[in-house]
């Protein structure tokens, strides 16, 4: 009851048919093994050792019995194995969640790729709000920073999204009309080989959460922000288009705009042109899932 989630009904599921904290441990352990070793069943002795080496077993070694017996796994030919794979993801994030010292070292432990199909379920069940944000912002993953903002998390970490947004939107606003643009040829008509040069260089997790901004943009979130950020980049596009002006190009305009918001932008594309592909991110993965009015992309001369 009140489960809203696969991962709060199966934490729910197993609490009940493993009531003993020793057994779940147990359990967790089990299913870290498996997971290490990308298996789906373990040799019953390396199960054994297993468990006996584990720290939370060392003063009650009777329970590995009632481990053994756990509903929840079954033993067939001398090999362990859960009765369900989904037992065995769930109890190895469990376990993954309980063992890291902070929100980054999580975050570390899940971006390796014995771990990456876990992240769902130890976002889930890290029930520190800040642990859990610092945990998605190290992910750097667009999807999830969107999620966060959205509420997906919950409101404490909602909180912490929408203000880590906010604040670097405002922090690229106020350096965007110092970026400055150069092209190799100016008279060439190729609109793709321009580079655009920044104050500073966003890190993997700014531009994570400017891909997340304007995957929020598209469902309405941060739109005076990127307004904003959109109108500070205009200062120094126009910049940029009268220089390619003067020195002879045909396409100065068609250029810096191709380079700015263009599909095939090159990878010093700015701020506001990450916004935009969040946004086209979101028109592409996350249209069905978006019950608000939409934000439009106008285009203008």
């Amino acid at each position: 009851p009140g489960a809203d989630s696969n991962t709060e009904v199966l934490a729910a599921y197993i609490r009940r048919l493993a009531p003993s904290e020793t057994v779940r441990a147990g359990l967790r352990c089990l299913a870290q093994a498996m997971n290490d070793g990308v298996r789906t069943a373990l040799p019953i002795a390396e199960a054994m050792t297993a468990l006996h080496r584990y720290p939370a077993l060392a003063t009650t070694p009777s329970a590995i019995d009632d481990i053994l017996d756990s509903p929840l796994v079954q033993i067939h030919q001398g090999r362990l194995r859960f009765d369900h794979e989904n037992f065995a993801r769930f109890l190895a994030a469990h376990h993954l969640v309980l063992t890291a010292t902070d929100g980054a070292a999580l975050a570390q432990l899940l971006n390796e790729p014995a771990h990456r199909d876990l992240r769902d379920h130890a976002i889930l069940l890290e029930s520190d709000p800040t642990r859990r944000y610092d945990t998605l912002r190290e992910l750097a993953v667009p999807a999830l920073l969107a999620a966060a903002a959205n509420g997906a998390y919950g409101p404490d970490t909602e909180k912490l999204a929408r203000a880590d947004i906010t604040e670097l939107l405002v922090h690229a606003t106020a350096i965007a009309p110092e970026s400055t643009f150069s092209v190799e040829d100016p008279t060439a008509t190729s609109l793709h080989g321009g580079t655009w040069h920044h104050a500073r260089r966003w890190t993997p997790i700014e531009n994570a959460l400017l891909l997340a901004a304007g995957r929020c943009a598209y469902g309405g979130m941060f739109l005076p922000e990127i307004g904003a950020l959109m109108d500070a980049t205009d200062i120094a596009a126009r910049a940029a288009m009268r220089d390619l002006q003067a020195a002879g190009s045909r396409v100065a305009i068609s250029t810096v705009v191709a380079c700015t918001y263009g599909a095939f932008s090159h990878r010093t594309v700015p701020a506001a042109g990450i916004v935009i592909q969040g946004v086209e991110e979101a028109q592409v993965f996350d249209r069905e899932d978006t019950d608000v009015p939409t934000a439009t992309l106008i285009w203008r001369p």
